[in-house]
């Protein structure tokens, strides 16, 4: 199965961007510091998924529509009386300009559901709520392990349709999007710790 190649080549990816945030997340022991964490995932996501949005529908990956994650986060924002930050134009990106490069990107933004189950929980437990209470993160609830099988089997027989170098750009951005999103905490915590 094509899943098992692709989780395999952006295995180290997938760790270096986990060393990175969980402390971030780890750290999150106010409500000040969980809406900042948000905002940086929002900074992120709604631009990418509105990359992803040009080429994948519900007719690709079933209930398509429901995955789009940012809006969730901008819900959770507003009943924390916080408001949105403004995207910024340095966010970096992956270049997605196809099917295969918007489902390498998604396998990113769906995979973290999967350690959003298990985020949710440290997040609950720093703040002195329920798993749930934490929207973003635990977004598909008891629905999860449905949705990221109904993904990988999508993803799985559109790579069956694919040539080499298709399956190529497939693992290619979905490592750009691991690097891209890494960069992108980064870049926004420095931003945060300098006062900018």
């Amino acid at each position: 199965m094509f899943i098992e190649e692709l989780r395999a080549r952006t295995k180290e990816d997938h760790q270096q961007l986990d060393k990175l945030l969980i402390p971030y997340i780890k750290g999150c022991n106010t409500v000040a510091k969980y809406a900042d964490l948000l905002q940086c995932f929002y900074g992120y996501f709604h631009p990418l998924e509105s990359l992803i949005s040009a080429y994948i529908d519900d007719d690709i990956v079933p209930q398509y529509s429901r995955r789009r994650k940012s809006n969730v986060i901008e819900e959770e924002l507003q009943s924390m009386h916080e408001n949105l930050h403004a995207i910024n134009e340095d966010v970096p990106l992956p270049r997605i300009d196809n099917i295969a490069g918007a489902l390498g990107a998604m396998y990113v933004l769906e995979g973290s559901t999967m350690g959003g189950k298990i985020i949710s929980k440290i997040l609950a437990e720093n703040l002195g709520k329920q798993p749930s209470d934490i929207r973003f993160f635990n977004y598909y609830g008891d629905d999860t392990d449905v949705l990221w099988g109904q993904f990988v089997q999508s993803l799985n027989m559109f790579a069956d349709e694919l040539e080499d170098a298709g399956k190529g750009v497939v693992i290619s951005v979905a490592r750009n999007t691991f690097h891209c999103f890494k960069a992108w905490i980064e870049y926004y915590y420095l931003q945060k710790a300098s006062g900018s």
